[in-house]
């Protein structure tokens, strides 16, 4: 018997993780500096509560991390093809600030944009 509701916990989660994955990446939301998680809540038709449990105990992170994860794909792809300014990358990312995104950056990559450049950028 607890096999069967493990189960069903998990296939929930999963439809919950294929839903927050489509729609973040088609509809690209994150791109909005001003993205909260009641902008989510609203696209996946569910509530703040549901989706703040499931971010923070089924994928351990938080509402912020869970979409700078997706800021920082589109800016890492910019910090190596272009040669836009940081500050300009992290608006066109969705960052409210260039501070946020360094250190967002940094986080994420043990290295600033600057340096992630120098490595991996098309010189």
């Amino acid at each position: 018997m607890k096999e069967t509701v493990n189960r069903k916990f998990d296939i929930k989660n999963l439809s919950m993780l294929e839903r927050l994955h489509t729609l973040m990446e088609e509809r690209k939301p994150y791109l909005n500096p001003k993205f909260s998680i009641i902008d989510l809540t609203n696209m996946l038709g569910t509530n703040r509560t549901y989706v703040s449990v499931y971010l923070n105990e089924v994928l351990g992170k938080s509402f912020f991390d869970f979409v700078n994860e997706f800021r920082l794909g589109v800016a890492e792809k910019m910090v190596c093809e272009t040669t836009d300014n940081f500050s300009e990358i992290a608006a066109k990312s969705g960052f409210n600030s260039i501070c946020t995104f360094r250190r967002a950056f940094f986080k994420k990559n043990g290295m600033t944009p600057g340096a992630y450049r120098n490595r991996y950028g098309r010189n």
